[in-house]
């Protein structure tokens, strides 16, 4: 075991290495394992991180309690609607954990985040295998890494670079909350795992967030001082804390887009989940009155308000439909494949945080050649791979989206 840490540390053995070695092995004896952290858990310690107690060190955020009821998003009568499906689900229970301390030592590899301090087990705030990014922490404590001595410093790691909606939910939301909502204060540094955009920055700037902004560079990295350490994880939870945000700052504020119906453009064609006969699209979302608005130029600041004023706002499946955040409700148009994926829910999971009425319009993927796929029975389409379909265009047929659209009318008059 030592030995193949030893590897991990000195980067002689990746982090994906050792996951796909792992299973591989529990595989020839025929031991089960759900996972790939699972499976190194069980290859090198005989247990998984999962079997661990419960951590009274860490502290959770409450969630806010939010301006709508809850509202279902089945509608027995579009169900009957053979491109339609929808589906209630209840609000995560789940709340996001952070720790405040004096020193925290980092392991840092994007399949794997570990951290660790003299002061609490932090195991639960990492990501992937917690035994063994800690132990690999252990081991490391006399060899070279990345000493920072800061002063007041926030860790937010996401495990990904910044595409526009992954920086709103999982970085601006926690660094919002801390700075606005919690008790801690104003930070002086935040460290991120990626470096940020200028737009990013620009954004986070405009939030009243006056920290130094710094990313690891190292696999290794001790930070001392007054510590902050989120847990490494999605902020979808927080994103009724922005929302409160935006509403009560733009309270007094003109409209951006004073329209009560929006239709989200994704901008210039040819990119992937393309509607394929889209100009037939706009001209029907034109009869039921829906602005159509490119937010691409605006700030990140002022894409997030360009629905506050809106019943509806409606798009094609993509980062863009976060600003949604201040309408009243969502019609999102996806395909029925990459709908039912573990990346096609992500608007779905918004919308249940925030109480908002989400109302799904799924269609038929289309094949390399534009021909439509008959999607026959829609249960056959369940736990499609998501890598296989991210990219798919599909086309809508205008007929049931007219009646779909003028049913959600008269449900949200």
């Amino acid at each position: 075991m030592d030995t193949i840490l030893n590897e991990l540390i000195a980067g002689t053995t990746s982090v994906r290495d050792l996951l796909i070695y792992s299973q591989a092995k529990l595989k020839k004896k025929r031991i089960h394992a759900q996972d790939f952290y699972t499976a190194l858990d069980l290859f090198l310690y005989g247990k998984s991180s999962f079997e661990s107690s419960e951590y009274c060190n860490l502290i959770k955020i409450n969630e806010i309690q939010n301006l709508y009821q809850l509202k279902s998003s089945v509608l027995d009568e579009l169900v009957q609607c053979s491109q339609i499906i929808g589906s209630q689900c209840k609000r995560s229970k789940y709340s996001l954990k952070y720790w405040f301390g004096t020193n925290v030592d980092i392991f840092y590899d994007p399949l794997l985040v570990s951290f660790n301090s003299e002061e609490a087990d932090l195991s639960p705030l990492g990501w992937g295998s917690a035994i063994t990014g800690q132990t690999a922490l252990q081991l490391n404590q006399t060899n070279c890494r990345v000493h920072l001595h800061y002063g007041k410093t926030a860790i937010v790691l996401t495990r990904h670079k910044s595409k526009y909606a992954h920086f709103i939910r999982d970085r601006l939301t926690k660094v919002l909350w801390i700075e606005k909502y919690s008790n801690l204060g104003k930070f002086e540094n935040y460290l991120f795992d990626y470096p940020l955009t200028s737009n990013e920055i620009q954004c986070l700037r405009s939030f009243g967030v006056h920290g130094a902004i710094q990313h690891i560079e190292s696999k290794f990295t001790k930070v001392e001082g007054k510590v902050c350490v989120f847990e490494v994880s999605s902020g979808n939870t927080l994103l009724p804390y922005l929302h409160d945000y935006l509403t009560n700052e733009n309270s007094d504020k003109h409209p951006i887009m004073p329209h009560k119906n929006i239709y989200i453009d994704r901008g210039y064609t040819g990119r992937r989940r393309d509607v394929l006969n889209k100009e037939e699209l706009l001209l029907l979302l034109r009869n039921f009155e829906y602005e159509v608005v490119d937010p691409s130029s605006l700030s990140y600041k002022d894409q997030l308000s360009i629905a506050q004023n809106s019943n509806t706002v409606l798009g094609v499946h993509g980062a863009q439909l976060i600003n949604s955040i201040l309408s009243k409700s969502l019609i999102e148009l996806n395909s029925v494949e990459y709908y039912n994926t573990v990346w096609g829910k992500t608007m779905r999971k918004m919308c249940l945080q925030l109480n908002k009425l989400y109302l799904p319009y799924l269609s038929e993927t289309t094949d390399e050649n534009g021909s439509d796929l008959k999607i026959g029975d829609i249960n056959r389409k369940l736990n499609c791979d998501a890598g296989l379909y991210q990219s798919k265009s599909f086309k809508i047929d205008i007929l049931k989206l007219q009646q779909y659209l003028a049913y959600t009318k008269e449900l949200l008059n």
